[in-house]
């Protein structure tokens, strides 16, 4: 079945390339799916090859597992930690997080021992998708700020290996026996749809990322191995598998060739629609029989083995192509390459690293385990170790929180809003709607105060506001009057109605169109022919010179009621909107005070020009 898993490795690699033109499978749904193959093979291996070795076969199954996953995940991560020392990203192994040393080790200890990285996205992903419930709000409130910023995860996409390494740690217990698994599913689905039935619980979140919901697809794929046990040897399972192996070609090539892809998972439904319900259970049992044919076939057999460092190396690889090298997004050709890049850079690591251990884990693990166990064997190694490790990354997290200058976490990516041409960004707790080509120095003085970003404090309110700015964007501005008299026209827009001096450009439904002072907003026609008016009223008035500073170089004027304290060479527009707006003003209810006010700041200005000493 390596063709099989080698095409959802690519669907999850497609999924997560930037404005890509063309999808295959739903890169959940294509992770999900890998759950039930997994759950088939390891209840094969596991009936097949370990159980009956003895007292010892459980810790064999075990060693085996995790010198299976380990060696890959553990050189990408050290090729990522190198990476973002060379471009000066901050890491929890390299850099003080400002936060408190066991969070800091709990975040490394992640990291290493993957186990638990499922956990952390539910709670990541809650945050972004502004998902709460009384799991979350308890958890948050316990952990510092940023804690839960899904960058610390090295390799992001190895959540899904915590599940695997879950179900490991069962497998043996659980699949040998047809009825624990019928038990387990029922208690598994009925977890999941327990969970998604209350509010605050989504498809997207719990019922991918938390184990006990998605321990049914890995059973799903146990009960297929219990029926290839039953028709393997029987002639009509061959027929069947040719069949089942055309009808898995034609859908995906139909679905991408002629519509593009698979249709998108909706948010509304998730992930338990009785569609994909119908697909996992339908895949589940046709597994026995693609097994049944591929088995023996050497080709497909070493395709599927690149599957797994594909899985781990393409997040890097997408990451150096689109943000680091800046290729264009949106380009066929750049794809292909970006996915012809994975699959070398994984064919690399399955030959390097994967499979010298792999032919060392099945002299020292498979082959054996039909050999029973003597002697003492210590066990009690493996938390010592565990707990001296984790001593080390406490001591490392403490050297750095004393010795090392905090560093925020960088900015995020989290999502492209092509039809609106928005990138949504996560940085310093806040998410950041910025338009295409609009450059940001992340972190800088006043690097939030540009007028073109939209800001929020989740991921859904920055796309509402974003969908907003777009319908506004696509309204038309409608010309309901032309004050020839006072030089204004009259526009209705968005709801309200705008006064606009002749000669002023508005770019309608752009960020913060509204905040020109020389507009005049109301919510009527009316009131706006009103305050223009007025304003003409007061622009017919004429400023008198009331009495000149020469000593502190400014004049004082009256006008509309008030008293002016002009700077010398300082023009202003007498009645303009925002006229009196100007800092350098010194504006009062009468002379005296207005000249008081003068001396008064010219006194602070020398003062603060004073020499100190």
């Amino acid at each position: 079945m390596g063709a099989l898993r080698i095409f959802l490795a690519v669907s999850v690699v497609i999924w997560h390339i930037p404005q890509k033109t063309v999808t295959w499978l739903h890169a959940s749904i294509a992770v999900l799916l890998f759950f039930v193959i997994s759950g088939f093979y390891m209840a094969m291996v596991v009936n097949e090859k370990y159980a009956g070795g003895g007292e010892g076969w459980r810790h064999k199954f075990y060693m085996a597992r995790f010198f299976r996953i380990f060696p890959a995940y553990l050189v990408l991560q050290l090729v990522m930690v190198v990476w973002f020392l060379y471009t000066d990203t901050p890491t929890v192994f390299s850099s003080n997080l400002d936060m408190p040393v066991m969070p800091h080790a709990l975040l490394s200890a992640l990291n290493i021992f993957i186990a638990g990285q499922d956990v952390f996205q539910i709670f990541s992903l809650s945050i972004q998708e502004s998902e709460s419930n009384p799991v979350v709000q308890a958890t948050l409130a316990t952990m510092p700020k940023d804690f839960f910023d899904d960058h610390w995860m090295l390799v992001g996409q190895a959540w899904s290996l915590s599940s695997e390494l879950f179900f490991y740690l069962l497998a043996p217990f659980i699949v040998l026996s047809l009825r624990r698994i019928v038990c387990l599913v029922a208690i598994s689905l009925t977890i999941r749809w327990g969970l998604l039935s209350i509010d605050g619980f989504s498809s997207q979140v719990w019922g991918y990322h938390f184990f006990p919901a998605t321990l049914c697809f890995f059973l799903l794929g146990s009960l297929g191995y219990h029926l290839y046990a039953r028709i393997k040897n029987t002639p009509v399972a061959g027929a069947i598998g040719c069949v089942i192996t055309v009808i898995l070609f034609l859908i995906p090539a139909i679905e991408i060739f002629k519509y593009g892809g698979f249709p998108p998972i909706e948010k509304s439904t998730g992930y338990d629609t009785p569609i994909l319900w119908a697909g996992y259970i339908l895949f589940a049992v046709s597994l026995p029989f693609l097994f049944n044919v591929w088995k023996d076939n050497s080709f497909d057999r070493w395709i599927g083995e690149i599957s797994y460092p594909l899985y781990l190396v393409h997040g890097l690889v997408i990451g150096v192509f689109f943000n680091v090298v800046r290729v264009p997004t949106g380009s066929l050709g750049w794809e292909i390459i970006v996915v012809l890049t994975s699959a070398l850079i994984a064919g690399a690591v399955y030959l390097l690293v994967d499979r010298p251990i792999d032919a060392w884990r099945h002299r020292r693990f498979v082959k054996r385990s039909c050999q029973v166990d003597s002697g003492f064997k210590n066990y009690a190694i493996y938390p010592i170790s565990i707990l001296c490790l984790c001593a080390l990354l406490i001591a490392h997290a403490t050297l750095l929180s004393q010795f090392a200058s905090p560093r925020a976490s960088p900015a995020v990516l989290i999502t492209v809003e092509k039809e609106h041409q928005f990138n949504i960004v996560k940085f310093d707790g806040r998410f950041f709607g910025v338009p295409f080509g609009v450059p940001i120095s992340w972190g800088a003085p006043s690097y939030d105060s540009d007028s073109r970003l939209i800001i929020a404090a989740s991921q859904d309110e920055v796309k509402s506001r974003i969908r907003d700015q777009g319908i506004r964007q696509v309204q038309t501005p409608i010309l309901t009057f032309v004050d020839k008299e006072h030089q204004f026209n009259i526009v209705k827009f968005d709801g309200r109605f705008f006064g606009v001096p002749f000669g002023v450009p508005i770019t309608w439904g752009a960020p913060r169109y509204d905040s020109d002072s020389r507009l005049i907003i109301a919510a009527s026609q009316d009131e706006v022919e009103s305050r223009i008016r007025d304003q003409g009223t007061r622009q017919g008035q004429t400023p008198i010179l009331t009495f000149v500073d020469k000593e502190h170089q400014f004049n004082i004027v009256k006008f509309d009621g008030r008293f002016f304290g002009v700077p010398f060479g300082v023009p202003i527009t007498w009645g303009a909107p925002g006229y009196d707006a100007d800092p350098r003003l010194i504006i009062a209810v009468t002379q005296g005070e207005a000249a008081s006010r003068i001396i008064s700041r010219q006194a602070e200005k020398e003062m603060a020009s004073r020499p100190k000493r």
